[in-house]
């Protein structure tokens, strides 16, 4: 997983690597700074990587630990522990309502949160869905909202779950939410609060009812794998093949939040991305392949 973070006076890279040492901070040059957060199941160690959700403040990071009786929210204060060498929690706190899984998880401006909660697993709500919701601060309460699902044919549980996974994110003002599937082109965008998304047609899409056993024999495309936004852009990670296919050519498209296509980048196939950040400002990507095990910097010429 890479994130690019602001880091108190540091503008740089958090990428996190099922190792010893599990969280490690570079530079904008890819140089090494700081690491920390071990593996294992002591004080202050994580059973199995974090995954970076959000950022709160400039410095403090959210991140998603599952463990064996669900999940919690850790804020990790990234200044400090780069400061310290060491990993420093700011703060430690259950998911909202009374979920014990989710799917990826937002702050949003009022000190409440916003996230994407597949029911399959849990059952929790009784709606066999993947769903949106929001929570407000210090409320159990959940305000649920349908998301776009696909069916598997005959029903098969962690078939359809993995079939319905999507990728979103929030806005740096956090006044958009766009979601993208995996294994469907549409793109669902929401303004922040709202429950009625606009949704958008990306490519040529499949029908929506899978048979479990093409499914199971990766004979569905994966359109997007990944996407990253700004305040003004949307960029998307395009597959557009099998799959277990490996070593293809992928793009970065982008789009703005209105859904207007504006330009794509081909990514050689030899880089195989898994994630990407977009650097806006500096006219910069840095994207990260678990195929790899590497972390490259791609510079484009947009906006």
């Amino acid at each position: 997983m890479l994130r690019k973070k602001s880091l108190g006076e540091i503008s740089g890279l958090v990428a996190v690597v099922n190792r010893d040492t599990l969280i490690h901070i570079f530079d904008r040059e890819l140089n090494h700074i700081s690491s920390f957060g071990n593996k294992g199941r002591g004080p202050g160690e994580f059973t199995f990587p974090p995954i970076i959700q959000d950022v709160k403040l400039e410095g403090i990071t959210t991140v998603l630990v599952h463990h064996q009786m669900g999940a919690e929210l850790l804020s990790i204060d990234f200044t400090s522990s780069i400061e310290q060498n060491d990993l420093v929690i700011s703060d430690r706190s259950e998911l909202p309502g009374d979920l014990r899984t989710v799917a990826n998880i937002f702050y949003m401006p009022n000190g409440g949160w916003a996230g994407i909660y597949d029911d399959r697993g849990d059952q929790t709500l009784g709606l066999e869905k993947r769903v949106g919701f929001y929570a407000d601060a210090g409320s159990s309460e959940l305000k649920v909202f349908p998301l776009y699902n696909l069916e598997i044919e005959p029903f098969d549980r962690s078939s359809e779950m993995n079939l319905n996974a999507r990728f979103p994110v929030i806005s740096p003002d956090r006044t958009k939410i766009a979601v993208i599937m995996r294994s469907y082109p549409k793109l669902e965008i929401f303004e922040a609060g709202s429950k009625t998304p606009t949704r958008f047609i990306l490519d040529e899409p499949p029908g929506d009812r899978f048979d479990l056993e093409d499914y199971r024999s990766g004979n569905h495309i994966h359109f997007y794998n990944y996407m990253d936004a700004t305040d003004d852009y949307i960029y998307l990670l395009y597959s557009g093949y099998k799959a277990y296919e490996e070593g293809r050519d992928q793009k970065i498209r982008i789009m703005d939040w209105e859904g207007n296509p504006i330009t794509q980048y081909l990514i050689p196939g030899e880089y195989e991305l898994t994630t990407f950040d977009v650097d806006e400002e500096n006219r910069q990507i840095y994207g990260s392949s678990y195929s790899n095990d590497a972390v490259y910097r791609f510079e484009y010429n947009f906006p």
